[in-house]
Order: structure tokens, then C-alpha cells, then sequence
């Protein structure tokens, strides 16, 4: 049976949060104890995505998977009951660390979340161990498949570095690639499955023997010993980071040139998910080439403004990625506890991402009218709607329609 070995990790992560949140950056944030490395404490032992993913692992049938469906929500009512009373024990030790700010509240608590966090493991190895009863010889000698997928989904999605928390299992899925491609892959995602496990449960471990430490390191301000164990967690962090980005390489060498390309790019986006994420102004273009009443002008220069972003965009990402890569390599805790990853480079390339930003934005802005203004998508659509009146009141938006003009706004000379 598999063993959640975090929770206690978690249950110090969160006291410790209350207490004084920032030691939680010794075993990469409260989110990677409390969230990423078990799941939240409040959330199901075992989720309804887990039971689906772990369903297809093993090839439930109907009939066993609507069994193991009732025998979840049956945990579920009970788990909800001892969620609701612990969320108010919480609630009163918050109340009660307000009034007094004595920090011996959160002592006294720690004891309660421990029982806590117990009965919750207790409820997870129930479970699972109930479905195991289901199945056949042949998917009870697949299930340490079923343990490995549940570490990865639930230590991968947070960590210390950039491209830590990508689980390329779950992304060649998400790619959708031909039967063809992923039975090619296979014996090498087979590979990256034991590595990332033994990856993950080493990582693990460091983490909550920091968090251990760092709690009472914390408390005597001993800063010194607290940069050392987190340099020993950043190297645990590397081991993961490192392996998914060997095998990420091996993997895209195997992929045909388009398969491999939609990869990467997924790769890099899953590895620098603020450097990556889809850019209003790209989201606002696609919305706007469906207007049933744009020009041919404004449809054209629609597109043009699409395909140079792009050709922009890349080499600003990247030079911002490769930033915050080399900003990671040197952090340390006082980084962490300073908010992050910050150099005079990070800055620097975010910087030029926001004015790339801007700078489209206001050539979109540009070619259309008050009204298909007012109809582009939600986000930050009431500053573009403000702007665009103001150009309208200024009398200034000339003949944008013309080529021309369109072609000033592609090189950025508007």
C-alpha cells in the first residue's frame, strides 16, 4: 500500500504558514507542503480525477468502476464531517490568535492536525486498499503503476525550479499524438516513470526533513542553517527538474518535426507558465477575426499584427526563461523570502514582455471601431474600451486602414 510519507510535512508546513510564513520557502512554499505533496489537507483523500485516472491505468471495466465511484462517496460524506470540524477548531484558533497573539495557540493546535492528517492518510489507504479488492490478478500486479501516478499527481504540481513540476506522462497525453508515436515512446516514458518516482520520493523526503528542521531553525533565527538546507533542497529539486528535462530532450528526438514542435512547445509552456501564457492581445485577435463585420483591410491587418507577435514574442520568451533559469541557479532563502527569483535580467526581459504587450495591444486597438472594441474578450477589455474612446474623442485614428498605416504598426513605428 502506498504511503503518503508528506502528511506530516504538510501538517508543519501549514502551522508553521500561520505562524511566521516564510520558512515554508525552506521545502518550496506552502503550497508544494500542503497542496503539491499529498494534496490539499481539506481535499478528498483521493480525488474523482484520481479514481479516473487510476480506472484507465488499469483498465477497469464498467460494472468494477461504478462500485469503486459509491465505495468514494461513501468516503466522501465521512471525510466532509471531520473537514467541517477541523475547519472550525481552525477558524477558533484564528479567532483566538487574534484576540491574544499567543503563538502557544498553534501549539496547541498541532497536536489536533496531526490526528488529523492521520485519520486522513488512514481514509486514503482504506480506500485504496478496498479498490485492490476489485480487481483482477492481472491489475493488482500493475498497481505500484497506480502508486507512481499518484506521487507525480500530487508532487508535481509545485516545486521550487522552473520545469519541476511538468509530468511529460501526462503532457504526451494531452498532445493527443498518434497511436503510432506514443507506442514508440512508450519503453521511454516507461523509463522516465521509475526515474521521476525515485526523483520524487528523494525530493520528498529532503523536503520535509527541512521543514522539520527549519521550523525551530526559523524560530532561532538561525539563517546560516536555513541557507544550507535550502541549498540541499533546491539540489533535490534539481534531480526532478533535471529529469524531466533529459528525457524531455530524448523524447522530442524520437517525435516526426510537427509532433516535436507541438511538444516543445507545450514543454516550455508547462516549465515557465508566466513567461508562456497566452497573451491577451493574441487572445483578443483570434476573437476579433471572427467578426462578421470587419473590413478586408482590418482582417488582414488583423492577422498581420498576429504573425508578428509571434515572431517577437519567442525571442522575448525566451530571453526572459533563460533569465529566470539563471536566477534560480543562484537564490537563495532570503531570495525566497524576498518574493522570488529576481535579477536586473528577470526584470529586464518582463519588462520587455509587458511594453511587446502594449505596444500590440495598441496596434489591435488601433484598427477597430468602437463596437468591435466593446465586444473583445472579458479580460482587460473595460481599459481597451476607455482607451479606445479616447482615441475616438482625440480624432486621432487617421487611416488606419490603410496598408500603409498597417505596415508603420507592424514595425512597431506608431
Amino acid at each position: 500500500m502506498m504511503r503518503m510519507t508528506t502528511v506530516m510535512g504538510r501538517i508543519r508546513g501549514m502551522i508553521t504558514t500561520l505562524v511566521c510564513g516564510a520558512v515554508v520557502a525552506i521545502s518550496g512554499t506552502a503550497q508544494a507542503q500542503f497542496r503539491g505533496m499529498g494534496g490539499d489537507l481539506f481535499n478528498p483523500p483521493v480525488s474523482n480525477r484520481e479514481l479516473d485516472k487510476i480506472a484507465e491505468l488499469l483498465g477497469m471495466d464498467e460494472v468494477t468502476t461504478e462500485l469503486a465511484e459509491s465505495m468514494l462517496d461513501a468516503m466522501e460524506t465521512e471525510w466532509e464531517k471531520q473537514r467541517d470540524e477541523m475547519r472550525e477548531i481552525m477558524n477558533d484558533a484564528r479567532e483566538e490568535f487574534r484576540d491574544t497573539r499567543d503563538f502557544a495557540v498553534w501549539e496547541d493546535l498541532r497536536p489536533i492536525m496531526e490526528d488529523f492528517g492521520e485519520k486522513r492518510e488512514a481514509m486514503e489507504e482504506a480506500f485504496l486498499a478496498d479498490v485492490k479488492l476489485l480487481l483482477t490478478e492481472e491489475q493488482t500486479e500493475e498497481w505500484p503503476r497506480v502508486d507512481r501516478m499518484l506521487l507525480r499527481q500530487r508532487s508535481l504540481r509545485d516545486g521550487l525550479l522552473s520545469g519541476e513540476a511538468v509530468d511529460l506522462i501526462e503532457l504526451i497525453k494531452e498532445l493527443e499524438m498518434s497511436e503510432g508515436s506514443v507506442a514508440s515512446l512508450r519503453p521511454v516514458l516507461d523509463q522516465y516513470e521509475l526515474e521521476m518516482h525515485r526523483a520524487l520520493e528523494h525530493r520528498n523526503e529532503v523536503f520535509e526533513s527541512s521543514m522539520n528542521e527549519g521550523m525551530s531553525l526559523f524560530r532561532d533565527q538561525d539563517f546560516e542553517t536555513i541557507e544550507k538546507l535550502f541549498a540541499k533542497s533546491t539540489e533535490a529539486a534539481e534531480r526532478v527538474r533535471d529529469t524531466n528535462r533529459r528525457y524531455a530532450r530524448q523524447l522530442g528526438q524520437m517525435l516526426n518535426e510537427d509532433e516535436r514542435v507541438g511538444f516543445e512547445s507545450r514543454y516550455q509552456e508547462q516549465s515557465f507558465p508566466r513567461v508562456y501564457r497566452d497573451a491577451w492581445v493574441m487572445t483578443a485577435a483570434s476573437s476579433a477575426e471572427t467578426f462578421d463585420d470587419l473590413t478586408v483591410d482590418q482582417r488582414e491587418s488583423v492577422a498581420d499584427i498576429r504573425a508578428a507577435y509571434q515572431r517577437e514574442a519567442r525571442v522575448v520568451n525566451e530571453r526572459w526563461a533563460k533569465a529566470i533559469q539563471e536566477a534560480e541557479s543562484n537564490r537563495t532563502f532570503q531570495d525566497m523570502f524576498r518574493g522570488g527569483p529576481q535579477s536586473d535580467e528577470t526584470r529586464e526581459a518582463r519588462d520587455a514582455r509587458r511594453d511587446l504587450d502594449e505596444r500590440f495591444e495598441e496596434q489591435l486597438l488601433g484598427i477597430l471601431n468602437e463596437d468591435q472594441i466593446d465586444r473583445l474578450p472579458e479580460k482587460e477589455r473595460r481599459n481597451f474600451r476607455e482607451r479606445g474612446r479616447d482615441r475616438f474623442q482625440r480624432g486621432d485614428r487617421g487611416n488606419r486602414g490603410e496598408r500603409g498605416q498597417r505596415r508603420q504598426r507592424d514595425t512597431g513605428d506608431v
